[in-house]
């Protein structure tokens, strides 16, 4: 079983939260959404990045420009009225506002490092989901511990408190990328669920190596050991996917979607639900049965979404039926589509890049009937967002 690098003592027990790209389902309750703002990560590949912020209840009041940067590769969180802006390959830093005011890091001028002290190569953070106001986890794509993290710190020394190790899922015949690949963490039930692609680099073809099976490693959040899901089975103790190389997460009560992708005309990837009580596994989308690829999920208004990809900026957005073929959503074919979530209100959100027939834009979406709600125009390409509960 795989350990804690403990760097504190026991830290508080867990509250049910998501992040990165997961999405959860429905609201029970009516939702206003004025009371929320969205920060939309913007980027183009050789153009740059920027974050908007504008109010969930009316998209036109939009605010742009925020943390220009050269460089692309973003993502934000959000939790307890705040969210980080965090740095992937190359970049390695995190930084945490208020919405009322973007222009004041609570972490200094340059943010906080996601770096050891020594070490060599990026640590990639992929994703950040909040057991508590004060503990977080960090999905450390470049490495092979996630980071516990304390979103609270006034200083740098105290933010990381801990680390989760996940060497044991380090492939063994993969000498070129000594690391599991984690991506993607739900949070359900006083445990987290991390994702990891195990993919490697294929020496020969000079791409990802798609032979290895990726796992989901299971931590309790009070005490981060990690647990067997499969007592009586030897070898690691994760989940082993029945899909290749997980790529996003949706959840929805107790039950996880992980959606994969395969670029090498193998349509190995697909859709699994997985059960975060049992642990047990149901193919719920097989690309193979048609050769249709599909990049991303959200569950909003008890319907599954996923986005068909054709090919580079060249997606549909599609809805998996009970007996796991696809519906086509009308209006929404042919287009580029960077992301979609659901949002608090259970509606489906969606980032829709230039194409060269549609603008770049964040799209608002009713689940039962399709139409669009509300929508903004936005400077580049929408590649993810986030919700702030501004009542908090």
């Amino acid at each position: 079983m795989n350990r804690i690098l403990p760097l504190s003592l026991a830290v508080s027990a867990a509250v049910l939260a998501g992040c990165g790209s997961s999405s959860s389902g429905g609201a029970a309750d009516p939702i206003d959404l004025t009371g929320y703002t969205v920060v939309i990560t913007q980027a183009v590949y050789g153009s740059g990045s920027e974050v908007a912020l504008t109010n969930a209840g009316n998209l036109s009041n939009i605010n742009p420009g925020y943390y220009a940067d050269v460089a692309t590769d973003y993502f934000t969180a959000s939790y307890d009225g705040f969210y980080w802006y965090i740095g992937r390959e190359g970049i390695d830093t995190i930084s945490k506002y208020d919405p009322e005011m973007p222009n004041a890091n609570y972490y200094g001028n340059n943010g906080y490092s996601l770096l050891d002290n020594q070490q060599s190569s990026s640590s990639n953070v992929h994703s950040m989901a909040f057991v508590s106001s004060d503990r977080a986890i960090l999905t450390r794509y470049g490495q092979n511990t996630a980071w516990i993290v304390n979103p609270e710190a006034q200083n740098q020394s105290d933010f990381k408190v801990g680390e989760l190790d996940l060497n044991a899922y380090h492939a063994a015949d993969d000498t070129v990328t000594p690391y599991p690949e984690m991506d993607d963490i739900a949070l359900y039930d006083g445990k987290a669920f991390i994702t990891m692609q195990r993919l490697g680099n294929d020496q020969e073809g000079g791409g990802y190596a798609y032979a290895r099976a990726p796992y989901i490693a299971v931590f309790d959040t009070d005490s981060y050991a990690e647990i067997d899901t499969d007592e009586e089975a030897a070898g690691l103790n994760g989940i082993e996917l029945n899909i290749t190389n997980p790529i996003n997460i949706a959840t929805d009560g107790s039950n996880l979607y992980v959606q994969g992708i395969t670029y090498d005309g193998s349509y190995a990837g697909g859709l699994v639900k997985i059960d975060m009580d049992t642990y047990a596994q149901e193919t719920v989308f097989d690309p193979a049965l048609t050769s249709t690829s599909i990049s991303d999920v959200a569950v909003a208004g008890d319907k599954i979404f996923v986005v068909v990809y054709h090919g580079w900026q060249n997606n549909d957005l599609a809805v998996v039926n009970s007996d796991g073929t696809l519906t086509t959503v009308a209006g929404f074919t042919g287009i580029n589509i960077g992301f979609i979530t659901s949002g608090p209100d259970g509606d489906l959100w969606l980032g829709r890049g230039d194409d060269g027939s549609n603008s770049s834009a964040l799209l608002h979406i009713s689940p039962v009937d399709y139409a669009v709600v509300d929508s903004v125009n936005t400077n580049l390409d929408p590649i993810g967002i986030s919700f702030v509960d501004n009542q908090l």
